[in-house]
């Protein structure tokens, strides 16, 4: 019986063939790569909101917020300060309570979506003022001083003393800050009362943050809160956020439509371009059989060359996908909202899928090609 010849080696024939057809190959690994660049990029995006939300949540010890249940969004939230305040002085638990008012408004001088900026309203004395550590100068105290973010600050070249005008009035710039949550370091954080008067909602605030007694559930606390009052939402964590806003979950389901398209797309593609490869080298496989290749090894050949394949486009396209989350992060308006966050889970679901299709897209033509009887290498020209 013939024996496989030893300078032939699995791996030289695999590298031989994708670097031969190189344009083949590099036209299937870019196929590959923009599956695994909008997982990467929207994985991304979708962590960094998750952040921005938790951070959100937890800013300054807190331990839960509440909001008006029902709502689209949360920035649709509006609650009767007085009522809420009375109604959660029910609960023994609460320790203490920050109200908190957010709002949309225009930059002078700016167009489009560009121009939407936040603006938060506290009250000085509040904990909600101390995620505003000064990077800067000091805390606002009156209605008429205002704090600023760092990364609002850098994107409009502000400084402390500096004057600054907000839907026709003038205030000043006492402080620069970062808190580390994105949502607060792109925002202009002011007096409560300033941010009413600006969205004519007297004795509304959109939010409440909760500290608690030590060894209190919030979890628990919040189905209370929720039972006795509906009309409110408690919410311990950016898992429970589905309550007033659907977006973070928008966002999962999106990665997950675009992880499932990518594997259809993808596999395609290699299965493709493995059937092509199969059926133009019909006599070097059919040679490969005749001087001792078992089946499996010709199976194991097509496959491999997949797999380089996906893992090219893999790599490709987690390096893109990085680019175009960045890429997203300095578009006007989202820079307020989120930083892409990278956890390895983002890239080893990437290349995972990269992988999986290529081995999806390569079973028939792996299967065909084992099929090749040496007798057919004779016959094709």
């Amino acid at each position: 019986m013939p024996t496989p010849d030893k300078g032939l080696t699995l791996t030289r024939m695999i590298w031989r063939t994708l670097h031969r057809q190189l344009v083949r190959t590099s036209l299937s690994a870019l196929g590959v790569a923009i599956g695994v660049i909008a997982i990467v990029a929207l994985g991304a995006v979708a962590k960094g909101l998750r952040a921005s939300v938790q951070g959100s949540i937890k800013s300054s010890g807190s331990d839960m917020m509440i909001w008006q249940a029902g709502v689209a969004a949360d920035i649709f939230s509006s609650l009767d300060e007085a009522d809420t305040r009375k109604k959660l002085a029910e609960f023994s638990e609460i320790q203490d309570v920050a109200a908190g008012m957010s709002h949309l408004i225009r930059t002078p001088g700016a167009r489009g979506v560009a121009a939407l900026q936040i603006i938060i309203g506290i009250y000085p004395g509040e904990f909600g003022q101390q995620a505003q550590e000064p990077l800067d100068g000091r805390r606002f105290r009156t209605p008429s001083e205002i704090v600023v973010g760092y990364r609002f600050a850098e994107k409009q070249k502000l400084h402390v003393g500096e004057p600054i005008e907000i839907e026709g009035s003038t205030y000043q710039i006492v402080g620069t800050f970062r808190s580390g949550i994105v949502f607060y370091d792109g925002a202009i954080v002011m007096h409560i009362d300033e941010v009413r008067r600006i969205k004519i909602a007297d004795g509304r605030v959109t939010s409440f943050n909760l500290r608690l007694k030590p060894e209190t559930d919030p979890i628990e606390l919040g189905k209370r809160i929720e039972a006795r009052y509906p009309e409110l939402a408690a919410i311990a964590d950016e898992s429970q956020y589905n309550k007033i806003d659907q977006g973070l979950e928008a966002s999962d389901d999106m990665v997950g439509a675009v992880s499932f398209i990518a594997l259809i797309v993808g596999s395609l593609v290699i299965a493709n371009t493995m059937w092509m490869s199969v059926a133009q080298r019909t006599r070097e496989i059919g040679v490969l059989r005749a001087v001792g290749w078992p089946r499996r090894r010709i199976v194991g050949m097509v496959l491999m060359e997949a797999l380089g394949i996906g893992v090219i486009g893999g790599a490709i396209g987690m390096g893109l996908g990085v680019l175009l989350a960045e890429l997203t992060r300095s578009l006007p308006f989202s820079w307020q909202f989120m930083d892409p966050i990278y956890p390895p889970s983002i890239f080893l679901r990437a290349m995972g899928i990269a992988l999986l299709l290529s081995l999806v897209g390569a079973v028939i033509p792996a299967i065909r090609a084992s099929r090749i009887a040496p007798v057919e290498a004779l016959r094709y020209e």
